[in-house]
This record gives structure tokens, sequence and C-alpha cells, in this order.
């Protein structure tokens, strides 16, 4: 296979298994709350193509903070360990230490000499001491448990630009039980696959660029609003509107020749599958050719609409050059 670059309707019925744990991948990859998916392998890579100048324009450089960086994320892994094991430490110290102050204290009172009832004694003042430590051990457990959760949400922080991008197509999202019957439409479990194509198409320091400019708007809207974000809000925002647009266009601008990027993304979705948990009568849902042009036509929607307008037309003209333009235009009127 060739490498390409180093360039994601309700029913009463219950879930299906794979559909559990779509939803459960999705929601924790997307979720501004959510628990950050361990990386998955993908197919193999070559390098990627010399990144599209806007003619006339340097683009902010925008530093990678700590919160994006894995070393950051390894970090507060280690602190949240460390401040767990110390709290653990901390309370077998304390308990070894009040076991041999009361032994030590009634070995000095009997002269060395200990009875049942001696032991007993001991058994019962050293329970009356217990609410010190069971304080110590909720200390323990309190720290692990917000050490892990600001790992928890910085990890989440990092996924929403593949959010802002599944946007676009997710309301062609179905469960399994309705793909059956209408396979027409993109199954959850192709979300890993998209998330990979995002990443080797952008390569992993402009997708923190692309992070690091939507934390700007977030954290925006955090301070106006009291630490809260009114998510449909947040995508309605110009910023986010104009970011999204910029990034379909780069993502276009690897359309360049369309059959073969078209093809390398279909195998790249379908080698990144979440695997189906049952096997019944019938073929497993694929992220076919349909499947592509039909994700592509939804993820595109604001190109198509911005080339129909003269004056983002000409600006875009300006920008990238007549020769682009041309290019974003044969994949408009591809999928459409």
């Amino acid at each position: 296979m060739a490498k390409e670059p180093n360039t994601p309707s309700g029913s009463n019925q219950p879930p299906d298994p794979e559909d559990a744990r779509a939803e459960f991948w999705e929601a924790t990859f997307f979720s501004p709350d959510g628990a950050e998916l361990s990386e998955k392998h993908s197919i193999a890579e070559e390098p990627a193509p010399a990144e599209p100048r806007v003619a006339g324009q340097a683009e902010p450089a925008i530093k990678q903070t700590e919160r994006e960086t894995p070393a950051r994320q390894d970090s507060i892994s280690r602190e949240a360990h460390i401040s767990a094991d110390q709290h653990a430490e901390d309370l077998g110290e304390a308990m070894h230490a009040k076991f041999m102050h009361l032994l030590n204290a009634k070995m000095e009172e009997t002269g060395g000499h200990l009875t049942p009832e001696d032991v007993e004694e001991m058994g019962e003042e050293f329970r009356d001491n217990l609410d010190d430590i069971k304080t110590a051990f909720v200390k323990a457990v309190e720290s692990y448990t917000l050490a892990r959760e600001r790992g928890r949400i910085d990890s989440a922080r990092t996924h929403l630009f593949t959010r802002l991008m599944v946007r676009k197509f997710e309301h062609r999202l179905r469960d399994e039980r309705t793909l059956r019957e209408k396979p027409d439409y993109l199954s959850r479990r192709m979300l890993p696959g998209f998330a990979n194509m995002l990443s080797m198409m952008f390569g992993k320091p402009k997708l923190a660029d692309y992070e690091n400019r939507i934390k700007i708007v977030t954290d925006k809207m955090r301070n106006a609003n009291g630490g809260h974000i009114d998510w449909e809000e947040f995508y309605r925002t110009p910023e986010i509107k104009k970011l999204a647009l910029r990034a379909e266009i780069e993502i276009a601008q690897n359309f360049r020749n369309i059959d073969k990027r078209f093809q390398w993304m279909v195998a790249m979705i379908n080698s990144n599958l979440i695997p189906a948990d049952d096997i019944r009568t019938g073929a497993e849902w694929t992220f076919n050719d349909a499947a592509a042009t039909k994700l592509l036509t939804s993820l595109f929607a604001d190109v198509r609409a911005a080339l129909k307008n003269p004056n983002a037309r000409e600006r875009f003209t300006a920008t990238l050059g007549e020769e682009a333009v041309g290019m974003l235009d044969n994949v408009a009127l591809r999928f459409r």
C-alpha cells in the first residue's frame, strides 16, 4: 500500500456492544471533561508535503504550552502517582509509629511482660486513634483523585480541534444497529481513523498550533462566563468559524491528487476502525468510497460556500494564488 503524508438517530432498543464502546470512545475523546484516548498505530507514513504559504502574510507563531505536550501529560500522571505513594507511605509510617508507641509504653508499664489483657487494651487504644489514620487515608485518596482529574481535563482539551472537524459530519453518524438497515450513514467506529488521518495530514506541531488557538477562545469564554462554556456558542464564534474554514482549506489542499489521496483516506480509516464485538449475518460495516464521499462532502461545506462568495474568493486568490484556488474548485466540485 502506498505510504501517505504525515499529514475523530435515536432508538429505544438497547445499544449493541460495539455501539456502546464507540459512543464511549467518542464521548471520552471529544467531551470537554473526557479522558484522553491512548494513541493508536496507523498505517505507514511518508513525509508531509510542503505546507502552503500565504503570500505576503506571516503566520503569528503561537508557543506550544506545557499542557499540550506529551511531557506535560506524563508529568501530571507522575505527579498523581507520587502524591498517592507519598501519602500512602506517610500513612504507613503513622500507623507503625502509633503501634510502636503503644507497644513500648505498655512494655515499660508491665516490665516487658504482656498478658492477653494488655494486648487487648493496646488494641482498644489503637482503635481510638483510627480517626486520625482515616483522615490521612482520605487525604491520600483525594490528592490522587485531584491530580488524575487535572490530567483528565487537560488531556481532553487537546482534542477540541478534532472535535471541531468531526462536527462537520456528525449528523451522518449512526449506531451499529441502524447501520445494518441503513449502511449509507457513517459509523462512530471510524472516528479513531479520522483522528489519525488529521494527525498525519497536519503533523503534531500544526495540530498543537490549532489547539492553542482554540484554547485562546475557550479561556476567553471561561473568563467571561464564570468558568463555564456554552459549547454551541463556542462553535458559532467568528474565531472558531474562521479557524475551521482555514483547517478545511488545508485538508482540501491535501487532495491535490484527489484519487490517490481519496483511496489512501479509505484505507487509513478502515485500518483504524474500532473492532465490532459481535459477528452477525451479513457484511460488517466498512468505510467505503461512498462513505468517504459523504464525509468529505460535509467536511468541505464551508469551503464550497466560501468559493461561491466573490469577496471570499478574491481573498483566497490574493493569499493562496490562482492555482491553489483552482485546486480547491476541483475538490469542491468532486465532493458536493
